[in-house]
């Protein structure tokens, strides 16, 4: 049996016991392991959030070329709608109310598999993302489409800057809870989340890939409300503020539908 004063042989001779050797491998174990801890952190909340943040450069960098052809301001599917469609302003909720319905929301978070829901854009559509659907669909149906995101955001950002709002965390001053990208401004340049824009367009995606394929609608909406539920849980906005904007995508939609002219497109995708 090899005693711990044996060992190995260095280059003048003397001798590193093996207890000495097993110390550094040790050492080297949990090194690797700590690298490997703090890149499975990395990327486990680092990787969602550049993938998200690359769909939305994507789709966003589609939607400034529409506008560029059609005009920025241009309501032509819901001609009514700045003036017609109305979102109430935001309730008044202390501070303390605040920080304990979202520290009740955070509960939820390590149940939470994030990882599987990077990008609201990453949505599921058979074998292919949103905005690879986006991508192949008939133009008869992809440029309303388009142009229906357009509407949404102009119609949004208008109530960001007239219900300057921003997120939970930053209220209630903790702002590194919020790991979204929150994709409007208000009045003053800060990011609003009144009525989000985030959830605005989860509940659009979701309700318009829930009329094409009728038979996968459950999983769409799903998608969505998860989405926002974690817009929820990571301080952006409460639920009462998801709600109204989710209100604010099925009002849009049916004044869409009730146009003529769009009527079509919405009997394409049934």
């Amino acid at each position: 049996m090899t005693s711990e004063s044996e060992g190995h042989l260095v280059s003048d001779h003397r001798v590193i016991p093996n207890y000495i050797y097993r110390r550094i491998g040790m050492a080297f174990v949990a090194i690797a392991f700590l690298v490997g801890a703090v890149y499975a952190g990395y990327a486990y909340y680092a990787l969602p959030s550049i993938v998200a943040v690359q769909d939305e450069q994507l789709l966003t960098s589609i939607i400034d070329q529409l506008e560029g052809a059609v005009g920025k301001e241009v309501f032509s599917i819901v001609p009514n709608a700045p003036s017609t469609i109305t979102v109430p302003p935001p309730p008044v909720v202390s501070v303390d109310e605040l920080r304990r319905d979202l520290m009740a929301a955070r509960d939820d978070l390590p149940a939470l598999e994030y990882t599987e829901a990077p990008s609201l854009y990453a949505m599921p559509v058979g074998d292919v993302t949103y905005l690879e659907y986006l991508s192949t669909v008939t133009p008869e149906i992809q440029t309303p489409l388009y142009q229906m995101h357009v509407e949404l955001r102009n119609l949004t950002k208008q109530f960001n800057q007239q219900y300057p709002q921003v997120t939970v965390a930053s209220r209630i001053g903790e702002p590194e809870l919020a790991l979204f990208t929150e994709l409007a401004n208000d009045a003053a340049g800060a990011l609003s989340v009144y009525p989000s824009l985030n959830v605005v367009e989860a509940r659009f995606v979701s309700e318009v890939l829930a009329l094409q394929f009728p038979s996968e609608a459950a999983f769409f909406r799903d998608f969505a409300n998860n989405f926002i539920n974690e817009g929820v849980m990571y301080g952006h906005y409460t639920i009462t503020e998801a709600m109204s904007a989710s209100a604010l995508a099925d009002t849009y939609l049916m004044a869409a539908r009730q146009n003529p002219e769009t009527a079509v497109v919405f009997q394409s995708l049934e």
